[in-house]
């Protein structure tokens, strides 16, 4: 038996990356087992800092009183999960913990997202999105890891009962230091839905999720007619995780640009998706997100559509995911090839 450690940082986003590569890992071999280990203690800038310096360039040597205080208090798995032999992890606060336990138990760690400002040697493999980072270690990907497929979102499509009529799915995020949305931006996105469904003849499956916030949700529900609506998830007043339901309900998807982890699902559920800018976005130089985003919109994978432009777009189909090749080399058989022959 293999076992898999998934380090969570806590963000549900970078949980579901690390996740999704481990799924793809134990669907390889049923041998195989997965724990999760949830990482809660913080660092500040300054401690982050000094303790890069301290383990180093080739991120192998980790004093011992670092160990115990990066690792200190965490719930350990049990039983014959106790002892990985891969551990994966997505986020830069779960780097290490992940690092530590990787020089303890002599095994390789495998990162997903963008690792600056941690050197490419600390890792087995980095699956990178950012075409800026070229490192020993690094892998360039297309599409970030998700448990989303076309298959996945049509079975459970199957299992929903959809309301009659051609349905198009909203799925919205919240405000982050890139996205700040503000009252304008959400009152021009549902008098866009509004617009939209009228001159379509369509209604909408909408799901909000834990970033959108009351206040937001207020101003959609305010501005929103009800007649537009064919189904609902207000995430802040009854959280339901049922968006895989409603992308395969859907016959166009859109989603707010503020969430890679969201565009990515849409985007590998095969359908047409459109992704929706607020009015004002300042993306960090460093930051991977514009080019993740460019790239798949040059692969014909998404349309960018200015929110205040939403009710005026001329809404046509552009070629599907579905008729693409999702992910030309799946990056469990990349990693296979890479990791000891054993795994």
């Amino acid at each position: 038996m293999k076992i898999i450690w998934v380090i969570n940082e806590g963000s549900p986003g970078h949980l579901a990356q690390s996740r999704a590569l481990a799924l793809e890992l134990l669907a390889c071999d049923t041998s195989r087992r997965m724990a999760v280990v949830d990482v809660k203690r913080r660092f500040s800038g300054l401690q982050r800092g000094l303790m890069r310096r301290l383990i180093g360039r080739s991120g192998h040597h980790v004093p011992g009183f670092l160990q115990r205080r990066i690792i200190a208090d965490l719930a350990l798995p049990e039983g014959e999960l106790r002892v990985p032999d891969l551990i994966l992890s997505s986020g830069g606060r779960s780097v290490f913990v992940a690092r530590v336990f990787a020089n303890r138990y002599k095994v390789p760690f495998i990162f997903i997202g963008e690792r600056k400002p941690y050197p490419s040697e600390w890792f087995h493999t980095v699956f990178t999105p950012s075409v800026l980072e070229q490192g020993v270690n690094d892998v360039s990907i297309d599409l970030i890891p998700t448990g989303v497929t076309p298959e996945k979102v049509a079975q459970a499509a199957a299992h929903y009962e959809c309301p009659e009529g051609t349905c198009w799915t909203m799925v919205i995020g919240g405000a982050s230091r890139s996205h700040p949305y503000m009252e304008t931006d959400w009152k021009q996105l549902a008098e866009g839905m509004n617009q939209l469904a009228e001159h379509h003849g369509i209604r909408w499956l909408l799901t909000t999720s834990h970033r959108t916030g009351d206040n937001a949700e207020a101003m959609l529900q305010k501005t929103l007619r009800p007649e537009v609506l064919a189904d609902a998830i207000w995430w802040d007043t009854k959280p339901e995780k049922r968006m895989m339901a409603f992308l395969g309900a859907a016959d166009r998807v859109f989603v707010t640009q503020d969430s890679v982890t969201m565009v990515t699902e849409c985007v590998a559920s095969g359908k047409s998706v459109y992704v929706l800018q607020p009015e004002k976005v300042s993306f960090p130089k460093s930051s991977f997100m514009p080019q993740y985003l460019d790239r798949l919109e040059n692969k014909n994978r998404l349309r960018r559509i200015l929110i205040k432009r939403f009710a005026e777009h001329q809404i046509e189909d552009h070629k599907k995911l579905a008729e693409i090749d999702i992910v030309e080399h799946p990056i469990s058989k990349v990693l296979v090839s890479r990791l000891p022959r054993e795994f």
